[in-house]
């Protein structure tokens, strides 16, 4: 099956980051690649722990804005990151769409020097169904803090999709005069 590697595109609805290294919005802090080369500590923003009440350590990003026309199969996230200090929170890697967030069941437990972690998901994690066309429509990766002190620094927010090319589209013939 075919596929397309992103990157992300800009900020999205949650921006709980405390700290920007090497750029003037998030996105542009950890887009260094649409595959798992990163930065390090170059360019990286700063995720502290998950509080509810602030939205604090909960961060996303728009994903696959012009995805038209795409069956999805699976998405899989990247994401880089190194623990902010000896105690820091384990992270979430999931996806944020119209009010609901839903994260792979594996958390990521960054070590003291940046690891990849990436994540696949064969169903959408916002509705337990197989992913449709539809389903991309506003998608943003999400990734959120556990509520325990301390942080991580992020230098990648990365991923791909598979998919099938959607064949039996319903689309309006013009007559012709």
């Amino acid at each position: 099956m075919p596929s397309l590697d992103f990157t992300v595109q800009q900020d999205g609805f949650w921006r709980g980051w405390s700290v920007l290294v090497g750029g003037d919005f998030g996105y542009e802090t950890v887009d260094d690649s649409a595959g798992t080369t990163h930065d390090s500590g170059t360019t990286y923003l700063t995720l502290p722990r998950f509080i509810v009440a602030t939205g604090s350590g909960r961060m996303s990003f728009p994903i696959m804005l012009q995805a038209g026309g795409l069956l999805p199969l699976s998405l899989t996230l990247n994401v880089a990151a190194v623990q902010g200090g000896g105690s820091h929170p384990r992270l979430s890697i999931g996806f944020y769409r119209g009010g609901l967030t839903g994260f792979h069941a594996s958390l990521f437990d960054p070590t003291a020097s940046y690891t990849v972690a990436t994540r696949t998901f064969t169903t959408d994690p916002l509705t337990g169904a197989a992913w449709t066309a539809e389903g991309l429509v506003g998608l943003e990766a999400c990734i959120q803090s556990e509520n325990v002190a301390g942080n991580n620094d992020v230098s990648l927010v990365s991923g791909g999709l598979s998919y099938a090319p959607m064949t039996n589209r319903m689309l309006p013939i013009q007559r012709m005069r």
